[in-house]
């Protein structure tokens, strides 16, 4: 089963790992630094998952 606190939207990743903004995200999307199962698209809205934002940012979010 899946744990949805451990998925995120674009815009709450971004928030909660205190990015700049949505584009510094999309750069890593863009460039396939996910694994698939880490992230997706649905009908427009980027999934992530906690641990692929772990994986390819800090280890932990920016409280």
């Amino acid at each position: 089963m899946v744990d949805l606190k451990k998925v995120l939207t674009l815009q709450e990743a971004t928030k909660r790992w205190k990015l700049a903004d949505g584009a510094t995200l999309r750069k890593p999307i863009s460039r396939n630094r996910f694994r698939e199962g880490e992230i997706r698209k649905s009908k427009g809205t980027w999934l992530i998952t906690y641990k692929g934002m772990k994986k390819v940012f800090d280890p932990e979010p920016k409280d």
